[in-house]
């Protein structure tokens, strides 16, 4: 074999190894978004599902009776944190995906129950000045 046909193969290996580094980063490229996407779809699901098992229903049906439109006021200000054991060792992307979305859930939760509890205020109310409308006649 001569000195020639060993460098012609030699290129010829270097181009296939070119073509492959090329080839091996055009797929990474593609596959890295697609898990990352997926890894934020699985933060959500997860952040919606805390939010409603560390939800307090009766908590917040109180305040929006108490305090009516203040406490659907502060149901819709007040954004707790998720609990900081469901992120540990997670990645940046999936903590910010989880916060995001628990903060919504928990948000949209106590906004609807604190409305609950204004709108019973009101119609509680509204029955109160009809018995006593009704009993002064």
């Amino acid at each position: 074999m001569s000195v020639q046909d060993r460098f012609g193969l030699k290129r010829k290996g270097r181009r296939m190894l070119k073509k492959s580094v090329v080839l091996g980063m055009a797929v990474l490229t593609l596959v890295v978004p697609i898990m990352a996407q997926e890894a934020a779809t699985n933060a959500v699901i997860q952040a919606q599902q805390q939010a409603e098992a560390d939800f307090n229903k009766a908590m917040w049906l109180g305040v929006g009776c108490l305090l009516g439109w203040v406490g659907l006021l502060i149901g819709y200000i007040v954004q707790p944190s998720p609990p900081a054991t469901a992120l540990m060792g997670k990645s940046p992307e999936y903590v910010a995906a989880y916060t995001e979305a628990y903060k919504e859930k928990m948000k949209s939760l106590q906004t609807k129950y604190a409305l609950v509890g204004c709108l019973g205020n009101m119609a509680l109310s509204m029955v109160y000045v009809a018995l006593v409308a009704s009993a002064s006649e």
